[in-house]
């Protein structure tokens, strides 16, 4: 068993089938229990008519003879063995990809024979075996189970029912790939934009090319990984947790802009203070020279210290965003982790 295109699989098997035919008993005609038959005497034997009704292709092994063979046994019963290899469609719901499970289907009815003539039963005995070397690239094999499809054919076209029978597929989506290739390097992204929450206020450069190097690689790495899904109208469990991811740096960017705005404001409103004291002393044209030499002497000294304790004073407030940054925003994650694994992978 393989898995093919995005909703489909392939299979490789053994099918067998079993019927009783009263024209082939031989009685004591011949001193043998069974007659072993090839391919050579299937078209003068009948064969059930049995066709996939989900099966979008396939082809019967045929090296070095063909995979056929077929046993008549003494009381009339007949057994057909037959090696294909089968792909069939399985529509799948991708809503929890990549933390999904699926059940396919393979689907086996009568074409031309409605169930007053051949009805198709599963063995009673362990009707169906599977490899237990079975290995896919994606999904682990949980199950197999053996089901009726009666219920699920469109036979509108035609009149009366036929016989289905139905093997179902329980897959699991295997997380390793996903782990790796996505949840982990996107988990470590949105962690290194929080080193910006440690960086001085002062270091605009570092944090902004730290900050905007995040939000380009988790841009780059949501569409990388968007452009493997199957086109889907719905939104996945994947694109939730690259869009959180993304919300995360992005708002790592906004709240550095938020602290250099506090310094900016500060340090304009110390310019505004400045200009205010200029423009005022230039016009006081009425004071006489030892007051304006007195001005002189203790202004600049009251300026700076006031422009020195404002600009502070802004840098403080900064600090207090960067420090409540440092504690909401891995807590934050870590609760949107906590959201999110146990909503996925509960069964």
């Amino acid at each position: 068993m393989s898995s093919g295109g995005p909703m489909d699989f392939t299979v490789n098997m053994f099918l067998k089938q079993q019927w009783t035919d009263f024209r082939l008993h031989f009685h004591d005609l011949v001193p043998t229990q069974i007659f072993e038959l090839d391919s050579r005497f299937l078209r003068d034997i009948w064969i059930p008519d049995l066709y996939f009704v989900n099966g979008k292709g396939g082809s019967i092994h045929d090296i070095t003879t063909p995979n056929r063979l077929i046993h008549v046994y003494r009381d009339a019963k007949v057994k057909y063995n037959i090696r294909v290899s089968m792909s069939f469609s399985c529509p799948m719901d991708l809503t929890n990809y990549p933390l999904d499970r699926q059940i396919c289907y393979i689907d086996m009815a009568s074409f031309a024979y409605t169930k007053d003539k051949l009805i198709f039963r599963w063995s009673p005995i362990q009707p169906i075996r599977r490899s237990q070397n079975i290995k896919l690239p994606q999904f682990e094999l949980i199950d197999i189970r053996n089901a009726s499809c009666e219920h699920s054919l469109d036979v509108a076209s035609f009149a009366g029912d036929f016989s289905c029978v139905r093997a179902e597929l329980h897959l699991r989506r295997q997380i390793g790939y996903f782990g790796v290739q996505v949840y982990v390097p996107s988990a470590s992204i949105v962690g290194i934009s929080w080193i910006s929450f440690w960086l001085d206020v002062d270091a605009v450069p570092a944090r902004i090319s730290l900050n905007l190097l995040a939000v380009l690689t988790m841009t780059t790495q949501f569409s990388s990984v968007r452009d493997k899904l199957p086109s889907v109208i719905y939104i996945t469990a994947l694109d939730i947790w690259m869009s959180v991811c993304l919300l995360f740096v992005i708002c790592s960017l906004v709240e550095f802009a938020l602290v250099n705005v506090l310094v900016r404001q500060q340090v304009k409103q110390v310019g505004k203070v400045s200009k205010r004291q200029r423009l005022s002393k230039h016009s006081d044209s009425t004071n006489n020279v030892e007051t304006i030499v007195e001005k002189h002497e203790c202004a600049p000294d009251e300026t700076f210290v006031s422009a020195t304790v404002t600009i502070l004073r802004g840098k403080l407030r900064a600090k207090k965003v960067d420090k409540s940054a440092r504690i909401f925003f891995p807590l934050a994650f870590a609760f949107f982790n906590l959201a999110y694994w146990c909503s996925y992978l509960s069964p």
